[in-house]
């Protein structure tokens, strides 16, 4: 829908609801009635359709398109026992219409008639246009699936989407059962061939994306995600996606231009300021971020995620007193988030309030038992504090709960700091023989350790062959 069409169709609704409100008098065209009927359904308003309807019903009377449309809207509203009479009043008007029988099939898959549904199915088979085969494919599709006949469904669903590409309730479905399924590379296939008749669909392009970032191809799924916002300007969940995964490859520039283009077409929301906001903060750009993080605020005052990157960027700027408060905030909303702990307790140990400090760290590890960093945050601390052995039992039980070498090398690194230089020499060499790469977390607790002769020696040994 263009700009002139959808100003046309926003009068139009104007007009309707004064007629309704007011009682204005109005001699409605049957086209007028169809495009209000049909911009109700798409926002889901059945209701307010089928009210419509009625009122195409009494002007009129002979028309069979507005019967239809009443039994369509009906079965949205799951007001099965009205549907019989209308569509005997509809074969009466138009007998043997195929049509019809599609709608009595979709009534008697409501009813739980699944075999006689099929049944009637059955006979239409070649006898529809193609928009109307998608949605008979599409009817099949959901009783196959509800009476467990999986088999042959994603065949059905193909055959669907290449009948009918703008059909998005077909694009949809179809897209659930990749997912399911995992046929990322067939989703491909077919998305692609769609693309070839009509390069301007913008949802195949869209789920042509998604499919390409499951495989991990991520420079195609950019551009298919690209494309769809291009050819679709109003498809919002194109630009949302292609910034989120921008986002993920750490490409902010091009996630927070694709976000500000969102938030000038359509109504922005609490979560995709905050995006912005993040990416202003990777940039460098504080003061932006800064703005953006109160703007999602604004729109969200209950937004924990919100106050915590608030107290990011003032953690960033050395404002601990003004970082805390905002974690403070944040976990008073929601207090099962560890990274909000751990922050907190970067700030309060640079105010050098141990007590607090270790309160947070226990916190995310208590959170977060299975995630090394939080350990290693608490190690450092400690470590800090010239509480070393109580660092190398911390890192003897974070052994035990988290999986790979990382808490084996934080071991090592405690036990350095301890003057225990024998033993963390013994366990060094064995783990890098396990897992040369992962030795940096030696660096991350101890910086000075970089340095060390008899460490860099057996580094320089134990390196893997290039």
């Amino acid at each position: 829908m263009n700009d002139k069409e959808k100003i046309s169709i926003e009068h139009l609704v104007q007009a309707y609801d004064a007629y309704v409100e007011c009682g204005t008098s109005k001699m409605w065209e049957e086209k007028e009635l169809f495009l209000l009927m049909d911009y109700f359904a798409v926002e889901r308003q059945y209701e307010r359709s089928l009210e419509i309807c009625e009122e195409g019903i009494n002007y009129f009377p002979y028309s069979l398109t507005f019967y239809l449309k009443k039994v369509i809207y009906l079965l949205e509203l799951n007001k099965v026992d009205e549907v019989n009479d209308v569509l005997e009043h509809v074969n009466a008007l138009s007998p043997d219409n195929e049509i019809v029988t599609l709608l009595h099939a979709r009534l008697l898959f409501k009813t739980h008639n699944n075999e006689e549904a099929l049944n009637l199915i059955s006979t239409l088979e070649g006898k529809l246009d193609e928009i109307k085969t998608c949605e008979m494919l599409l009817l099949k599709a959901n009783i196959l699936e509800e009476e467990g006949q999986v088999e042959g469904i994603f065949q059905i669903l193909s055959q669907a989407v290449f009948l009918d590409p703008s059909n998005e309730e077909a694009i949809e479905y179809f897209w659930a059962w990749i997912e399911s399924y995992k046929k990322y590379e067939e989703g491909i296939l077919i998305f692609s061939k769609i693309l070839d008749l009509n390069s301007y669909n913008g949802l195949s392009w869209y789920y042509l994306g998604l499919s390409q970032a499951y495989l991990g191809n991520y420079d195609e799924a950019l551009e298919a995600l690209e494309f769809a916002y291009l050819s679709t300007p109003t498809l919002e969940i194109a630009y949302r996606e292609y910034g989120n995964l921008c986002f993920e490859l750490k490409k902010f520039q091009k996630a927070l231009e694709a976000y500000e283009e969102m938030i000038a077409l359509f109504v922005s929301d609490s979560e995709i300021l905050m995006m912005c906001g993040q990416c202003c903060l990777e940039l460098n750009q504080a003061q932006k971020s800064l703005a953006y993080f109160r703007k999602a605020l604004q729109s969200d005052p209950m937004n924990d995620e919100v106050l915590y990157h608030i107290g990011e960027v003032f953690l960033q700027h050395k404002d601990w007193k003004k970082a805390i408060l905002y974690y403070k905030r944040a976990i008073n909303i929601e207090d099962q988030r560890e990274e909000y702990y751990s922050s907190m307790g970067i700030a309060y140990q640079q105010m050098g309030d141990e007590e607090k400090a270790e309160f947070c760290f226990q916190e995310a590890v208590n959170l977060a038992p299975c995630e090394s960093k939080y350990w290693l945050y608490y190690l450092s601390f400690l470590i800090h504090a010239d509480r070393k052995q109580e660092a190398i039992e911390l890192a003897k039980a974070g052994e035990l709960e988290t999986e790979g070498s990382t808490m084996i090398f934080a071991h090592i690194a405690c036990l350095l700091a301890a003057g225990q230089r024998k033993e963390a020499l013994m366990m060094l060499g064995v783990a890098l023989e396990e897992d040369y790469s992962t030795h940096t977390v030696l660096f991350t607790l101890l910086p000075d350790v970089e340095t060390d002769p008899e460490v860099s020696e057996m580094l320089q040994y134990y390196r893997p062959e290039s």
